[in-house]
């Protein structure tokens, strides 16, 4: 009973990572430009995504994220207590209350920007069974040469991270509070 519930659970999750991580637009060259000179955005929040997430913990209130972050946040879901923060930058911190008072943390990034030459995926069937076995994340990022992951989402039992590979590839992973074991992780290896 408990395996199959874990599987379930587990493909929920995997259902869920793609689903979310597939729907990004993508910005036309055209529509960055403006009478022929490039537009950027600007960071409207006191912090970019990267470094608000650190500053962000479980704990904190509405209005205490507010103060952290430097702009307002949406409040996207009434019934299931979810807020947005728009930090500019094509950023954004989402937080997730549900019906508690412990949110989960979840940042959005551009992926392209977080690819690192050091990443190496070329072997996620050998990480997946030192995943099963039970792997630190110190011992998951050596696994994928060296580099330390970008933190996208945190609450108060675990911790998510995400390494991609300038070959193309991308992996998350998650690590439990309690131990800094991976719980769980996906993605794919390089297709370059």
């Amino acid at each position: 009973m408990k395996k199959s519930k874990l599987l379930v659970v587990t493909f929920m999750c995997m259902l869920s990572l793609f689903l979310v991580t597939g729907c990004a637009s993508k910005t036309t060259k055209d529509e960055v430009k403006k009478d022929d000179t490039k537009e950027t955005s600007k960071l409207k929040a006191k912090c970019s995504a990267l470094e608000c997430i650190k500053k962000i913990e479980p704990e904190n209130t509405v209005e205490e994220v507010n103060k952290i972050v430097g702009v307002e946040g949406k409040l996207t879901s009434e019934e299931y207590n979810i807020y947005e923060y728009d930090l500019g930058n094509d950023e954004k911190i989402t937080l997730k209350y549900y019906s508690g008072t412990k949110a989960t943390i979840i940042a959005d990034y551009d992926r392209d920007s977080l690819a690192d030459k050091k990443v190496d995926l070329s072997n996620l069937q050998g990480l997946k069974s030192k995943v099963s076995a039970g792997i630190t994340y110190d011992e998951f990022k050596n696994e994928i040469g060296g580099s330390d992951g970008t933190l996208i989402e945190k609450s108060s039992t675990s911790n998510k991270y995400v390494w991609v590979s300038k070959k193309g590839g991308y992996v998350t992973g998650s690590f439990r509070i309690s131990d800094n074991k991976c719980s769980f992780f996906s993605g794919y290896g390089d297709s370059k």
